[in-house]
């Protein structure tokens, strides 16, 4: 188990430390999903595990056992699951239960079938429920303290904002207090674009909310559409840019770590996926 560490500093009253996790994509199916889904399990379970499949219960066994032994927080970034089965779903309640947790949602916990269908919201909603009740309520949005610091999670899994997320979010901030924001997908900044962009072809997809529509001219149809931000998006996007108490934004879903800064110099942390045997200590000083 590696366990990356890094200090922001940002002015907290009390310093403390919490968890950052991501993309684990458990891999799970039993008698209760039929024969597509588990078809599905085996498949993608070699994908995330090099041909081992017992290596990932281990791997994720030895984390949950050292947060729960630090009593540390866990800020996670989504993807937890790979897919909608019965089992992932008992397992996430499992390894979840009793720690202190800030959950953002990624695109793969809603995602029943991988890569079977257009992803958007009433495809969702045919497994929110389900989800909800496996993690905990608000994994669309949320906000929660952790030592006087506030966590706000917005589900960007898409690569959009919903139009009611803006409006609460806008009405939480209002109060000028600090906090972080903690989403699946990164989001866009120049230095952070760069960065991702620099071992890929031009055609392959950034992968980040926001991401300027010249930019994503040499997708194919579908990733452009995909990844194409909608107005409410970039208001979001200029408003984190523009927030005053917006001290740092922890994502995921790239799986792989990027340390980067928004185009107003807030810190991003991006961290690996999980099921590389990697998570992150951050002290928040």
């Amino acid at each position: 188990m590696n366990i990356i560490e890094y200090t922001l500093d940002i002015g907290v009253e009390n310093e403390f430390s919490v968890i950052h996790m991501s993309d684990n994509h458990i891999c799970l199916a039993d008698e209760r999903d039929d024969d597509r889904k588990n078809q599905l399990c085996e498949k993608r379970r070699n994908h995330f595990t090099d041909g081992c499949p017992e290596r990932q219960k281990q791997i994720n066994d030895e984390m949950f056992s050292y947060i729960r032994e630090s009593r540390l927080p866990l800020i996670h970034t989504g993807d937890f699951i790979d897919f909608v089965s019965h089992k992932a779903l008992d397992c996430a309640k499992e390894y979840f239960r009793g720690i202190e947790t800030v959950f953002s949602a990624g695109n793969h916990e809603f995602s029943l079938y991988v890569g079977e269908a257009w992803e958007d919201e009433d495809y969702k909603r045919q497994s929110l429920e389900k989800v909800q009740n496996a993690f905990h309520d608000g994994i669309e949005y949320g906000v929660r303290s952790i030592n006087g610091l506030k966590f706000i999670t917005l589900d960007d899994g898409y690569y959009y904002i919903l139009p009611e997320h803006l409006e609460q979010f806008k009405a939480e901030i209002s109060d000028g207090e600090p906090f972080v924001l903690v989403l699946h997908n990164p989001l866009y900044s120049e230095d952070l674009y760069k960065q991702v962009m620099e071992n890929q072809p031009p055609d392959e997809p950034p992968y980040l909310t926001g991401c300027p529509e010249k930019l994503l001219t040499k997708l194919s149809e579908h990733r452009f559409k995909q990844q194409r931000a909608n107005e409410t998006t970039l208001e979001f996007l200029k408003i984190c840019n523009e927030c005053e108490n917006l001290r740092a934004v922890l994502a995921g879903h790239l799986h792989k770590s990027f340390v980067s800064e928004l185009d107003s110099g807030v810190p991003q942390l991006v961290a690996d996926g999980a099921f590389h045997n990697i998570m992150y200590k951050i002290n928040f000083i």
